[in-house]
């Protein structure tokens, strides 16, 4: 398992990043980002992204280009499995 940390950083923005799951699917390494909204309390539908990637450094790399878009609500630890054995992983807060 990697370990990164996503902290917050810029302006506030409509949309931040709430949670992140990490899992294997056929052979890709798959991150599911899921936003809240930052302005519009009443906003209540999911909004998310999908990252895909062939390795976990690669995935690294997706996570900190989208945090510059989207800043996570906390400074969010990322949990990153190195094969499919150990399932799905979500983020957690620090």
């Amino acid at each position: 398992m990697v370990q990164m940390q996503l902290k917050q950083k810029g302006k506030n923005r409509k949309l931040k990043i709430a949670k992140v799951r990490t899992k294997w699917e056929s052979n890709i390494l798959v991150a599911d980002l899921f936003l809240t909204s930052g302005y519009v309390s009443a906003w209540k539908h999911v909004a998310g992204i999908k990252l895909c990637a062939r390795t976990a450094e690669a995935l690294e790399d997706l996570l900190i280009q989208i945090t510059q878009a989207y800043i996570p609500n906390d400074d969010l630890i990322v949990r990153i499995p190195e094969n499919e054995t150990e399932g799905e992983l979500w983020s957690y807060e620090i």
